[in-house]
C-alpha cells in the first residue's frame, strides 16, 4: 500500500496545519508516520501547470517538485519507498535516469518513477501544441528504453573499489548504449553507477489502450482509477491478461487502486466531515472544473444544478470522440442517474477514483473486500485531512488489516522491490 497526498476542502479546518503544507518538517512527519505503519511507499503526484479553476478554493493547489522533496525525505526515512512523478513529454531521458539513479542510491534502493506522458502544460515548455496521444506514447516507449539502457549501462559488478590494486571500476563492464532513435540520441553510459535496485520501480497510470499496453510492457505498478467494484475488477483482469500476452508473469504487475478515504472515529463523525467538506465547495466552480474533464461540448454549467444530464447531450459529446475526454465521459455515463450538483461534488471529492467515508473498521473491511474480489493487489490511499485523518489511517485502518492477515508487521527487505514482492 502507498500513501498519497490529501485533497479537498478539509484544509479549512482550524487544526489542518495547511500553513505547513509545503514545509519539510510536516512532510517528514507524514513520511515517518507512514513508515512506522509499514506502508510500501509514499507517492508524490505532479502537475506542470497551475489550475486556475481550483487555486482559489482548493488546497493544496500547487505542487512542490517531486525529486527535490523525495531526496529530502530519503535522508529522513530508512525503509519506505519514494515514488515520484516525471513526464516523458517534458523531460530528457539522460537527465531523468541520473535523477532516479541518484535517488535510488541516496535512499538505499527505495526509488520509484511514475511515468506520465502529460495531457497539459505545453504552454510552459515552449508553447508548441501537445503531440497526439499516439505520438506521446511512442516517445514514452523510446524514453523508457533509453532510461532502462542507461541504468543497465553499468554491469552489476562494474564498481570494483579495490584499494590494493588501485582499481575503482572495471571499465570493460561499463557500456555506452549508442542510442539513435526517432526522438532521442543518447550515447551513454550513465555517469552514475548501477542503482541498488538495478533500476527504480516503474509506475504507470494511463487507462487508454495506449496507456494499458505501455504499462503491460514496462510497469511494475499500475496506479488504477475506478470508482466501483465492477470497473476495478474489469481493469484488474484486463491488465493481468495484457501482461501475460507480453510474456510476463501476471503477478509481476501490481495493480494499486486509488482510494480517497474520509475517516472518523465514528460513522457519524465521518459523515459530518464529509458534509463539512461539501459545505465548503463552490458548486459553480466545481461544475466548471468537471466540464473541463468530461467535455467542453457538454456545457454542464448551462444545465440546472438539480437535474440530470440529458442522455442526448452525453451521446453528442461522446460522438465527437475526443481522446482526452474518453475517461471523463465514461465516468459520467456510469453516474447518469445523478444530478449535475451531485456529479460535480462527487468528482471534486474523489476525482475519478474510488471514494469511501466511514470508520477505520469500515474502511479496512471495504479494502479487504476489494482485495479479495480481485479488484486490486493493493491501494494508493489518500487521507482526507491532517492530523486526524492520517492518524486514523495509520493507527486505525492498518491494525485492522493486520488482524485480517492482509498487512505486514514489518519490512522484509531494504528496497521498494522487496516491499512489493518484485524480483
Amino acid at each position: 500500500m502507498s500513501i498519497g497526498r490529501p485533497a479537498g476542502q478539509l484544509w479549512r479546518r482550524p487544526d489542518s496545519r495547511v500553513e505547513e503544507a509545503f514545509s519539510l518538517p510536516l512532510l517528514s512527519e507524514i513520511a515517518r508516520a507512514a513508515e512506522e505503519a509499514k506502508f510500501d511507499a509514499l507517492f508524490r503526484a505532479d502537475n506542470t501547470r497551475l489550475d486556475f479553476s481550483r487555486v482559489r478554493v482548493s488546497g493544496p493547489p500547487h505542487y512542490l517538485e517531486p525529486m527535490v522533496v523525495l531526496s529530502a525525505l530519503a535522508a529522513r526515512t530508512r525503509h519506505i519507498g519514494l515514488i515520484g512523478t516525471a513526464s516523458t513529454t517534458f523531460s530528457a531521458p539522460y537527465t531523468l535516469a541520473r535523477q532516479f539513479a541518484t535517488l535510488d542510491h541516496l535512499s538505499g534502493g527505495r526509488a520509484g518513477w511514475n511515468m506520465v506522458t502529460s495531457t497539459v502544460g505545453e504552454e510552459n515548455y515552449g508553447d508548441q501544441p501537445l503531440p497526439s496521444k499516439a505520438e506521446r506514447y511512442a516517445r514514452a516507449r523510446e524514453f523508457a528504453d533509453v532510461a532502462i539502457g542507461l541504468w543497465e549501462s553499468w554491469e552489476p559488478d562494474a564498481l570494483v573499489l579495490d584499494r590494493a590494486a588501485g582499481v575503482f571500476a572495471d571499465d570493460e563492464k561499463i557500456h555506452p548504449i549508442g542510442h539513435r532513435g526517432r526522438h532521442f540520441s543518447v550515447r551513454g553510459p550513465l555517469n552514475v553507477h548501477r542503482p541498488p535496485q538495478g533500476r527504480p520501480v516503474l509506475v504507470q497510470a494511463g487507462r487508454s489502450e495506449e496507456g494499458r499496453d505501455f504499462a503491460a510492457e514496462y510497469a511494475d505498478i499500475v496506479f488504477a482509477a475506478a470508482d466501483d467494484l465492477r470497473g476495478a475488477q474489469a481493469f484488474y483482469a484486463d491488465m493481468k491478461d495484457r501482461a501475460g500476452r507480453k510474456g510476463r508473469d501476471p503477478d509481476s504487475l501490481k495493480i494499486l487502486l486509488g482510494t480517497h478515504i474520509v475517516l472518523g472515529a465514528t460513522e457519524a463523525e465521518a459523515l459530518s466531515l464529509e458534509r463539512e467538506w461539501t459545505d465548503g465547495v463552490d458548486v459553480g466552480k466545481a461544475v466548471e472544473y468537471l466540464q473541463t474533464v468530461v467535455s467542453p461540448h457538454l456545457r454542464l454549467a448551462e444545465l440546472p444544478l438539480d437535474e440530470q444530464v440529458p442522455a442526448r447531450l452525453l451521446d453528442a459529446a461522446e460522438a465527437l470522440g475526443e481522446e482526452q475526454h474518453q475517461r471523463g465521459l465514461a465516468w459520467l455515463r456510469t453516474h447518469q442517474g445523478s444530478t449535475v450538483r451531485q456529479l460535480a461534488l462527487r468528482h471534486r471529492q474523489n476525482s475519478l477514483h474510488l471514494g469511501f467515508t466511514g470508520t477505520p473498521e469500515q474502511a479496512a473491511a471495504e479494502l479487504a473486500r476489494l482485495f479479495r474480489a480481485r479488484a486490486a493487489d493493493g491501494f494508493v490511499l489518500s487521507h482526507s485531512h491532517l492530523p486526524e485523518g492520517l492518524e486514523l489511517l495509520t493507527s486505525g485502518v492498518v491494525p485492522q488489516l493486520r488482524r485480517a492477515g492482509l498487512f505486514r508487521h514489518d519490512y522484509e527487505g531494504p528496497t521498494l522491490k522487496h516491499h512489493l514482492g518484485l524480483r
